[in-house]
Order: C-alpha cells, then structure tokens, then sequence
C-alpha cells in the first residue's frame, strides 16, 4: 500500500474499534453498515498480504531469472559457440549459427536463441559430440532453456497478482469512504448531546495526515540528558 493508503485503512480500522468498545453509543440502524466495515477491514487486509506476498515473489522471481540466465549461457551456449568454433574446418557454418547471443539481450531473444542453437545442435549432433560435447548436450540446454520460460512467466504471473491486488485495495478504499460517511451522518446525529463521545468517534475515524511514530515522538517530548543539564536551575520558593 501507499503511505495515505495505509493512513485510510488505519482510520477504517480505528472506527471498527470505536464501534466495539462503545456499542450501546451506535444506534440500531447502523448495523448494516457496521458490517459492511468489517467487510472493508477484512479484505483490505488480504489484499494487502497478496499484494505484498507477490510484490516480494516478484523480487525473488528477478533475482532467479537472473541466476538462470547465467547459467543458460555460461554452462550451456557458451561452450556449445567454442566447441562450433573448433570445427569450424570441417563445418564453417556452425560458427555463426551457434553463436551465442549478446549478453544483454532480453530474456525472449535469448530464450528463442537458445531454442534456435539447440535445434541446429541436433541437427549436427554427432560431429559435436566427436569434439568432446556430452551425447545429451541438446537435451540439457532445452532444460535449461524451460527452466529459464518458466520462472520468466511465473515472475510475469506475479507482477499481475500485484497489480490485481492493488486495484482491488483502491476499490476497497473507495467503498470504506462511503461506509464511514454514511456511519459519520449516523453515529454523529446520535451523539450530538455528547460531545465527549462524539469528539472520540470524529477522532476514531479520522485520516492523518502524516504518520505518527511512537517513539519520535517521545524522544522530541523528552530532552536529552545533555540538554536537561544546561537548562537553569530553579531556585526553591
């Protein structure tokens, strides 16, 4: 969530425990908006763990692709382009097709390189493998190649669970705005003769503006023993 996305659903939260520790003040005809924030609350909190959940798959799914990419080309198509490259008398053409692909080429073009090498590699399997490459060499770099696709794709999956979860919080939101404004005109009708339980509700549910951190807080209330020590000394009545 963002900072004043969290800010709101602190403040949906906040009315939903000013309503349970104060029941008697909400009058009957709120219920049913009373649970429709709950309903606000609970899922803005799932959406908020999936939202988070794939935000940090997502990371994880980067850092693996990264890893298998190295591999693919460092233990696969590398040694595959050396070996065209020592054949190259008997067949020249292997040392261009087996080429292997820029380094920063994006994982589509390197994924269909690899493909494209491994199918030219069985084509010419046999003087490879006479050069030293392993009899299952083709069959390795299409592992290889899968394993890569699929954490491309499972790391695509999970920047599209994030971007749902995100829009599904900001719909919640809108919704928990209208429930606590139709629960404002409610509860603050019923509390007009009570102006210290009203000024608790109003507070309850208000949005901040900025965060409030606890202990910043307390430590600029509190002067330092250094500063407490150079202030004047009061002199007894």
């Amino acid at each position: 969530m963002k900072a004043f996305e969290k800010r709101q659903s602190q403040s949906f939260r906040g009315a939903e425990g000013w309503i349970d520790a104060h029941p008697t003040l909400v009058p009957p005809e709120a219920a049913g908006q009373v649970e429709a924030l709950k309903g606000v609350n609970q899922r803005l909190g799932q959406y908020a763990i999936d939202q988070e959940h794939q935000g940090r798959a997502r990371s994880a799914g980067t850092v693996t692709v990264q890893q298998l990419r190295r591999e693919l080309r460092q233990h696969h198509l590398i040694p595959i382009s050396a070996m065209a490259k020592s054949v190259v008398k008997i067949t020249p053409e292997l040392e261009v097709a087996l080429r292997v692909p820029k380094q920063d080429s994006d994982d589509e073009k390197l994924l269909a390189s690899a493909n494209a090498i491994a199918k030219i590699g069985d084509e010419n399997k046999d003087v490879l493998v006479q050069h030293g490459l392993s009899s299952n060499f083709v069959d390795e770099l299409k592992a290889a190649a899968a394993n890569l696709k699929a954490a491309v794709d499972a790391r695509r999956q999970s920047q599209s669970g994030r971007v749902g979860a995100t829009k599904s919080i900001a719909e919640e939101l809108k919704n928990g705005r209208f429930v606590i404004q139709a629960l404002d005109i409610v509860i603050t009708r019923a509390l007009r003769g009570q102006p210290g339980p009203l000024a608790e509700w109003k507070n309850a549910k208000r949005v901040t503006i900025k965060p409030v951190h606890t202990a910043a807080a307390s430590s600029a209330a509190a002067p330092s023993p250094a500063a407490a020590s150079s202030l004047p000394e009061q002199k007894a009545a």
